[in-house]
C-alpha cells in the first residue's frame, strides 16, 4: 500500500509504502511522535506494489526535500502510476559504485589500488575517478596528456 501523509499545512508530504492499512496506521503513530504538526493521509494506492513507491519517489524527484519528504503538488492526488513495472535504469551511484566499476572493468587490482590513491590524493570519491577515466576512453590510470601549445 503506497500511501501520501501531509504534515498539517506545511506543504511538506511523506511518500511510503506499508504492507496493510493495519501497518499504516502503526506507522503514522511512529512517525506523529516526531512531528509537530497533525500527519493526515491525503490518499492512499491500497494495491500497489513497493515498485510503485519508488516510481513516485523519482516522478515527484524535482520537488523532493528529504529522504521520503516531498513540497506537496496538487499531481499528488491524482497521478497514475504505470501498470507495469518500467525497466530499471542505471543508477549512477551503483553503475559507478568502485566495487561493483572494478567487476564490470575487469580492472587489474593495481589499477583499482592506483584508482584509490588517485582519489585520495584529489579528495574525490573513488566512483568519480573511474568516471574521468571512463570519459576518456577506459585509458584507466593514464595520465591526461597535454595539448601542445599551438
Amino acid at each position: 500500500m503506497i500511501y501520501f501523509l501531509r504534515a498539517g499545512d506545511t506543504g511538506h508530504v511523506k511518500i511510503g509504502w506499508t504492507k496493510s492499512e493495519g501497518t499504516l496506521k502503526r506507522r503514522i503513530g511512529e512517525l506523529q511522535g516526531g512531528q509537530p504538526f497533525r500527519l493526515t493521509v491525503v490518499r492512499t494506492l491500497p494495491d500497489a506494489p513497493r515498485w510503485v513507491e519508488v516510481w513516485l519517489h523519482g516522478f515527484f524527484s524535482g520537488v523532493r526535500m528529504i529522504g521520503e519528504w516531498f513540497t506537496f503538488q496538487p499531481e499528488m492526488l491524482s497521478v497514475v502510476p504505470p501498470k507495469e513495472r518500467p525497466p530499471r535504469p542505471v543508477s549512477h551511484s551503483k553503475a559507478f559504485n568502485a566495487k561493483s566499476e572494478q567487476i564490470a572493468l575487469r580492472l587489474p587490482r593495481e589499477d583499482m589500488a592506483l584508482a584509490q590513491a588517485r582519489a585520495a590524493a584529489s579528495g574525490q570519491r573513488v566512483s568519480a575517478v573511474l568516471r574521468e577515466a571512463i570519459a576518456r576512453g577506459l585509458r584507466l590510470m593514464q595520465e591526461p596528456q597535454e595539448t601542445p601549445d599551438a
